[in-house]
């Protein structure tokens, strides 16, 4: 995978479970974590690093390949009303749309997601949807911590909100300032890097129960970087290390 198509994935996942997650479900904002579209379940229900952690079958592998052809098709339609190249066209693409552009996507990627959602639970057992939504959390990284679903579940204050927002307002402008230089400042480490420094900064404002909590929601660590053939063993990419989600 590419530096600028690592990115856009990164991103995508980020950007979508900022407002959806698994129990969204039904509350007409779709489903981050029920299949939220290509930046959803669905999309790392097709890594073979995800397939190989969840277990699963020859049958469900076969109705998960049919369900992203039918999505894939659906999805292409909000790609190009958004203003994306169509996929696989290479080059960069999430992260040089407008604001307008982007929002506009992600509504579109959302809309869809409440489509999919049921078609995957369908495929999958709920522990696998369960585990797949924590590498997902994972998969976000800081971004995950504005997650209305997450807010509350870690029963985060105002005040604390306040503080996540600054963090993250001022490494959101750092990573721009990386992927307008089309990742010639490192590359998916220099964007690991800073992830794992938004977390740490995020990880001060959080209480000791708070923590445990959102430990608890991630679930074990799970190699990020081997997603979508971001690392090792992955297909199309150069060797990721063994980094794991904080």
């Amino acid at each position: 995978m590419s530096r600028l198509s690592y990115f856009g994935v990164a991103a995508l996942i980020a950007g979508l479970v900022v407002t959806t997650s698994i129990s969204a479900q039904g509350r007409g904002r779709g489903g981050f974590g029920m299949g939220g579209g290509q930046g959803g379940l669905l999309m790392l229900a097709r890594s073979e690093a995800v397939q190989k952690e969840i277990g699963i079958t020859d049958d469900q592998k076969a109705k998960l390949t049919a369900l992203q052809d039918e999505f894939q098709k659906d999805s292409q339609k909000v790609r190009t009303d958004a203003g994306l190249p169509e996929a696989g066209a290479g080059g960069g693409g999430f992260q040089n749309l407008t604001e307008e552009q982007r929002t506009k996507f992600m509504d579109g990627m959302r809309k869809l997601a409440e489509t999919y959602n049921p078609k995957l639970k369908e495929a999958l057992k709920p522990e696998q949807v369960e585990r797949i939504q924590q590498i997902a959390y994972q998969a976000a990284g800081a971004q995950a911590y504005s997650n209305p679903d997450v807010v509350k579940a870690l029963d985060i204050t105002n005040e604390q909100q306040e503080k996540i927002a600054t963090i993250s307002k001022d490494f959101q402008e750092k990573r721009q300032a990386l992927f307008a230089g089309g990742g010639a400042g490192g590359g998916r480490e220099a964007f690991t890097k800073l992830q794992e420094e938004q977390s740490a900064e995020i990880g001060k404002v959080l209480n000791k129960e708070q923590a445990e909590k959102w430990t608890k929601m991630k679930g074990k660590a799970f190699d990020t970087t081997t997603l979508f053939g971001g690392g090792r063993g992955g297909r199309g990419g150069r060797p990721g290390g063994d980094k794991k989600a904080d």
